[in-house]
């Protein structure tokens, strides 16, 4: 083992030989109030590899049992995206807000970039607020109907907002010097938080359900940290997300060394309780549940269940077909009796025997 940790060490101590061994003692006196201080190994480069291999195995293994099974059976819908065809309940106030949001964000995520360029702080890019930023603000030019890939994006981001929450309770602006950035602080992290709910009320983005789907997107951030974040501080030496240094609010004396794993560990109560008791109440008393409910009623009252076949009338339009034999090419356009279409005075439709061999048992999706 000791073998092991001395590997580890050269290791990691090779990619910046810049990074001070320990914190050196005038550090506060020596590096006060500069912007870009160097860093040091708060925790000591022969853990810092074997942590970083440890934790992204553990977290690929937990990513390969949580994605086992259907895709169905994990993004199961809680709240569906709004149907084009539905007309909602008046939500002109909603409207507004969405679009003066939409406007914010991307104000938002230009000027990021020019403070992180000005102060020569470009890694801090990867703070998890300011991806999120990059995000929501690609987002506001997508049709989210048209895109698997930007509602599991959405997702994703809706998930890990925890962060901004923990950043406005207990928000760190110390480096914070050019004329607006303390304002432009808050109101991007408001502005993150706010963004997405207004989505989810107005059902612009569908929301999924699960505990496993949760802990899942949960998991994906934590490979963020540890593949992207802790090498960026490393190689850059800055403390992006707080992979050097632990924050200021983080107790010294519990585990300094393992502080890293531990708050990973915290991070899934957290992540928990933002989703599930705090996101969820909010959605119930913004009436994003009843407006679903509404529009599954409505959209039922008018066209029935379409898509379903029932299971013996199916069967019956099997024998029909195949019994036809040789005739089958002149019977494809005829309407197979029996065959009817759930709903209310459905009308007869044209089944062709090619497509009753394909129809599904339950219906589709």
């Amino acid at each position: 083992m000791e073998a092991l940790l001395q590997i580890s060490g050269r290791l990691v101590t090779s990619l910046n030989q810049d990074i001070f061994v320990s914190k050196p003692d005038d550090y506060a006196v020596r590096y006060n109030g500069l912007l870009n201080p160097p860093m040091y190994w708060f925790v000591s480069p022969a853990t810092t590899g074997l942590e970083f291999v440890a934790v992204l195995v553990a977290l690929a293994l937990l990513i390969r049992v949580l994605t086992r099974g259907s895709r169905a059976a994990l993004w199961k819908v809680a709240i569906p995206a709004r149907s084009p065809t539905w007309t909602p309940r008046a939500d002109t106030g909603l409207a507004i807000a969405d679009y003066g949001l939409r406007l914010v964000c991307v104000i938002c995520a230009v000027l990021t970039v020019y403070y992180k360029i000005e102060t020569n702080r470009i890694a801090y890019l990867l703070q998890p607020c300011h991806l999120s930023n990059f995000l929501l603000a690609a987002l506001c030019f997508v049709d989210p109907a048209k895109s698997a890939v930007a509602q599991g994006l959405f997702f994703f981001n809706l998930n890990t907002s925890f962060g901004t929450l923990i950043a406005l309770l207990a928000p760190d602006t110390i480096n914070l010097r050019l004329p607006g950035e303390h304002a432009f602080f808050f109101s991007q992290h408001y502005m993150l938080l706010l963004l997405p709910l207004v989505w989810l009320l107005r059902r612009r983005y569908p929301l999924y359900r699960g505990w496993r789907l949760t802990l899942l997107m949960w998991a994906y951030f934590a490979v963020m940290h540890w593949a992207a974040f802790l090498p960026t501080s490393i190689l850059d030496n800055k403390n992006v997300n707080y992979m050097m240094l632990p924050p200021s609010v983080y107790p010294r004396a519990l585990f300094p060394e393992f502080y890293r794993p531990i708050v990973l560990v915290a991070c899934i109560g957290i992540t928990f309780l933002a989703r599930h008791a705090l996101l969820e109440p909010l959605l119930w008393l913004g009436g994003s549940y009843r407006d679903a409910r509404r529009e599954a009623a409505a959209l039922g009252d008018k066209a029935g269940k379409p898509e379903e076949v029932a299971e013996d009338e199916l069967l019956a339009a099997k024998r029909a077909a195949a019994g036809a034999g040789k005739q089958r090419s002149q019977v494809a356009g005829r309407s197979p009796a029996g065959v009817r279409r759930r709903g209310a005075g459905a009308p007869l439709h044209d089944v062709a025997s090619r497509e009753i061999e394909s129809s599904p048992r339950a219906g589709t999706e």
